[in-house]
């Protein structure tokens, strides 16, 4: 469940779907018989320039997050600084806040390619000298990150060894000192996070908007106070539910572990953040795909309805070696189709998870009308290929999926559908409490990024996700946290991309499948579900805002209750 690195993210966030926001006062109009010849001209030589350095970016990016290239690493910061500069000028922004609202701009593809450039230029006022700095920051942190191994003892561990122990290991020293490996990045970087975090609000600030945080949402087309409000709902809606799983799953953790469930601790959970939820089932699941191809099998089911995988898979870096960063993540590096995915994949029940989700972003991209103008071949917003993403993501716990994907005997499967069931529920639940853990994080500390951090994120741990805090733990963990150090104020598009699921699949289930359950077993082998997410998710790109996107693709508006009734009411 990664998003794209650093600098390719912040070109897409610039370009992601437009909310009215501040700008210059006194701006001229053009004549009314000017503004659709002149706003055109403009948008195409604008989009006819930033093309080609952007798909250089993406390059760059891809190979300074596949080789730990610092020269690479250099050229991408050199290159979004361009960009960057490219979108400062004055005079451009204030002809794009004449146009955009323009009552005589009636062409809706135009409207909209003005719109994208605007919040482009709009993020981009800024003093010239910070941007350069914001930049070069921005990029020295997010190598460090990434190219940081934590170790135990004298000996480097790597994140898949991380997650084996966490995920199998029944000794608790052993899982304590995978989990702290997993933190020794955050001391390494989080002085410079909260200098560049100081930095983000400054630009902001210039822009016309309180924070960062505040500015990235605006930006994004989201209302910050509305987005906040979401989550404090879904908050309320899952805490019980949450903390009656939760018991169960301590006891079955417990027992495993041989301890008391009172004295858990945050390393006896299978993931370094608990954003995943350990297996219930007294069967590895882990053990359902060992051995399996795993690329094969999850092509294998793309395939099954409808969405060719094979190109993507081919041009992608699907296997660890050194040098390398951890985290998965899809690129569309041009706008043309050309879709990579870099992961480090196993036989194991994340990774099919893994593939299946960044695989889900590659679809989308591939599958975009790329006769669009070139500002409009993306996602309807970051949340839309998110919800394709965590989709799909969903089926690795699916029985059906196990059975007819990786060859399992179903006599082997069927005993255990109950269990994957819960195990589901549980997943979403934990993640839920786990966004919101991220989302109330990120606000405040571009509230106010002097405050005790390390305190305000045990805080929020303990108040969304009932861990414990170790006792006498004083460390920056949450600097040890990708999207917080590389991808700012992005986390809460996961769940809104979970509720977007859900609502999807619903769609799904009344236009393709006659009204029967979206699960593993009626998507497998039915084209029809590729072409029905061609038609109304993928082509469109970003022709729409996002609300008109989801009310066409879904007959509703973006709303909890599918997800609320997937999986919070059991």
């Amino acid at each position: 469940m990664k998003p794209f690195p650093l600098a390719l993210a912040t070109l897409l966030t610039a370009c992601t779907p437009l909310a009215t926001g501040p700008g210059p006062e006194g701006a001229a109009a053009e004549p009314l018989m000017d503004v659709e010849p002149t706003a055109r001209a403009f948008v195409t030589d604008w989009e006819a320039r930033l093309a080609p350095l952007a798909r250089s970016l993406a390059l760059a990016s891809w190979k300074a997050m596949n080789d730990g290239d610092s020269a690479a690493y250099e050229e991408a910061a050199r290159l979004d600084l361009e960009i960057r500069r490219m979108a400062s000028d004055r005079a451009s922004f204030q002809r794009l806040q004449a146009w955009k609202d323009h009552p005589d701009l009636q062409d809706p593809i135009l409207r909209r390619q003005v719109e994208i450039a605007w919040e482009t230029f709009a993020a981009n006022q800024v003093d010239p000298a910070l941007l350069e700095k914001t930049v070069a920051l921005a990029s020295e942190v997010e190598q460090a990150f990434n190219t940081f191994r934590g170790k135990v003892g004298d000996q480097e561990i790597s994140s898949n060894e991380i997650y084996a122990v966490l995920g199998q290991s029944t000794d608790s020293a052993e899982r304590r000192a995978a989990w702290e490996a997993s933190k020794q990045v955050g001391p390494l970087v989080a002085a410079r996070v909260i200098e560049l975090a100081k930095l983000r609000n400054q630009a902001a600030r210039e822009v016309g908007f309180r924070t960062f945080w505040e500015m990235q949402l605006t930006l994004g087309e989201q209302d910050p106070a509305a987005v906040t409000a979401l989550f404090d709902e879904m908050a309320q809606d899952t805490r019980e539910p949450f903390l009656q799983v939760k018991a169960d799953l301590d006891r079955v953790l417990a027992a495993r572990l041989k301890v008391k469930p009172a004295d858990l601790e945050p390393w006896h959970y299978a993931d370094p953040f608990f954003q995943e939820a350990p297996s219930i089932s007294e069967v590895d699941l882990d053990t359902l795909y060992a051995g399996k191809d795993v690329r094969a099998l999850v092509e294998g089911f793309y395939t099954s309805i409808g969405l060719e995988t094979a190109p993507i898979l081919d041009r992608s870096d699907l296997f660890a070696r050194p040098g390398k960063q951890p985290h998965a993540f899809c690129n569309h590096l041009d706008r043309e189709g050309d879709v990579r995915i870099s992961a480090n994949l196993e036989s194991n029940e994340q990774w099919v998870g893994t593939l299946l989700h960044e695989l889900g972003h590659g679809v989308y991209d591939a599958n975009l009308d790329f006769t669009l103008p070139w500002s409009l071949r993306m996602p309807a917003h970051t949340f839309t290929t998110e919800a394709v993403a965590e989709l799909f993501g969903r089926l690795s716990k699916d029985p059906e999926f196990i059975v007819r994907a990786a060859g399992v005997p179903r006599e082997r499967v069927t005993p255990l559908s109950e269990d994957l069931r819960r195990t589901r529920r549980l997943q979403a639940l934990v993640f839920a409490r786990w966004s919101a853990v991220m989302v109330h994080f990120e606000r405040s500390f571009y509230e106010d990024p002097d405050q005790d951090l390390d305190t305000l994120w045990w805080d929020l741990v303990e108040r969304y996700q009932g861990l414990t805090r170790p006792e006498g733990r004083a460390a920056p963990d949450w600097a040890a946290k990708i999207h917080v150090v590389t991808v700012p104020a992005y986390y809460h598009n996961y769940l809104m991309g979970e509720m977007l699921a859900s609502q999807i699949l619903n769609a799904l289930s009344h236009d393709v499948l006659g009204g029967a359950q979206a699960d593993g077993g009626t998507l497998w082998g039915n084209p029809e579900v590729g072409r029905w997410m061609i038609q109304h998710l993928f082509q469109p790109g970003a022709r729409w805002r996002w609300e008109e996107f989801v009310e066409r693709a879904t007959e509703d508006t973006l709303s909890p209750r599918y997800f609320a009734e997937e999986f919070v009411q059991g």
